[in-house]
């Protein structure tokens, strides 16, 4: 991958995790429903020169967003 600003191509991996859930802050209602979520690779590069940080296999189709997001939870509603 080359930078899509300066067209730097030379990086570093910082953090690499073989399987993570995709999104934060995510309450599941049972343990089998956590287990059998979606998981995927972690890992975060770092352009060398101007040190622009990214995840390397990033998958938004991956991401959900309903009734058990964070965003959705009662503390958020009522505190917003």
């Amino acid at each position: 991958m080359t930078c899509p600003v300066c067209g730097e191509s030379e990086v570093l991996e910082t953090v690499r995790r073989e399987r993570l859930p995709p999104t934060q802050n995510y309450v599941y209602r049972t343990r089998d429903d956590a287990e059998r979520a979606p998981s995927d690779e972690l890992s975060i590069a770092v352009f060398r020169v101007r040190g622009l940080p990214w995840n390397r296999h990033f998958d938004s189709s991956l991401l959900v967003y309903d009734a058990g997001s964070f965003s959705h939870s009662w503390s958020t509603q009522t505190h917003r």
